[in-house]
This record gives C-alpha cells, sequence and structure tokens, in this order.
C-alpha cells in the first residue's frame, strides 16, 4: 500500500471527516446543497477555520441579492442602535454583501429607508494585497474575538458590569 501511494496525502479522510462534530453541524444546518456544505469544509480544512469562522462565512448572503435582506439587515441595525450605540455615536451603517446583486432591485429594496444601508457584491480570495496586509487584523486576532465573544450571533467589545447593590 505504502508502496503504491508514497505520497502520504494521497489517502486522506474526506473533507468532512477532518473538521469537528460543530463544524459539521454548522455545515448540516446553514447549507441546503451537499455541494456547498462539501465546498465549505474543504475550505475550513484547508485553512483552519474555527467554528465561528466557519459561521460567519456561511452567513455571508451566498445568493443574490433579495429584497427581504434590506428588511433583516434594517432590523438588526435597530437592534444595534437600541442596545449599543452609545450617546455620542452616530446610526449604525449596514453593509449587506451578496455573491451577486441586481442594481435595480437594490435600489426598489433601499429607496424608502431612513437608515445607512448599503448592498456590495463580494469575492473570495485567497490573498490580501499588500498594502492592507499590514493595516488589517490578522485570522487568528478575528478568530481569537469572535471566539470570546459572549453572545453569539453579536460581535462587540466587553464592556464592564457596574455592580448591583444586593437589598437588605
Amino acid at each position: 500500500m505504502a508502496e503504491a501511494w508514497p505520497d502520504e496525502a494521497a489517502i486522506v479522510q474526506q473533507p468532512v471527516g477532518q473538521l469537528p462534530w460543530g463544524h459539521n453541524l454548522v455545515l448540516l444546518t446553514k447549507l441546503k446543497t451537499k455541494q456547498a456544505r462539501l465546498a465549505y469544509a474543504m475550505r475550513a480544512s484547508e485553512h483552519g477555520w474555527s467554528r465561528a469562522v466557519l459561521t460567519l462565512h456561511i452567513e455571508l448572503k451566498a445568493g443574490e441579492f433579495e429584497p427581504e435582506h434590506a428588511g433583516k439587515l434594517n432590523f438588526y441595525l435597530s437592534a444595534v442602535d437600541a442596545t449599543m450605540r452609545g450617546e455620542h455615536d452616530g446610526p449604525s451603517i449596514g453593509i449587506l454583501l451578496c455573491k451577486t446583486k441586481s442594481r435595480v432591485i437594490a435600489e426598489y429594496a433601499l429607496r424608502d429607508t431612513n437608515k445607512p444601508m448599503g448592498v456590495a457584491e463580494y469575492q473570495l480570495v485567497q490573498t490580501l494585497p499588500g498594502r492592507l496586509e499590514d493595516s488589517l487584523p490578522s485570522i487568528e486576532q478575528l478568530e481569537s474575538q469572535l471566539e470570546d465573544s459572549s453572545e453569539p450571533g453579536i460581535r462587540h467589545k466587553a464592556r464592564k458590569k457596574t455592580p448591583r447593590r444586593r437589598r437588605p
């Protein structure tokens, strides 16, 4: 067997077998097709993504922009402004990243909103341009911040809590 395949990398488990069970649960619950699950499993395995990073990648809109995405974004912006915005902060800005978008549909969907929102297409790339590489946090720093977050789905800096007085 070893003589037939001298390259040890030639015989490995499928990508889903190389991932922890929690990663597989994310793939099963967030993605509808087997092809999408396998593609994300391969990327997660190849790049060593944590479960939080895998979830973040899946939560990017993996398809075309749809008008209901603007409604969800409006909801999230309202929640963030109501719970996290400080007295001197401006309104939160929402940017919805989609694989593709129709300019006409996006314009109609955002036309009557009063919150600052935008829709943009994204492209996944393997490396960053040199001028951006030094000015952005590393993947490890982002993963650490995502994993340290106390509430799933809400990413924010930890705030100091004032101790409550106990009643006698």
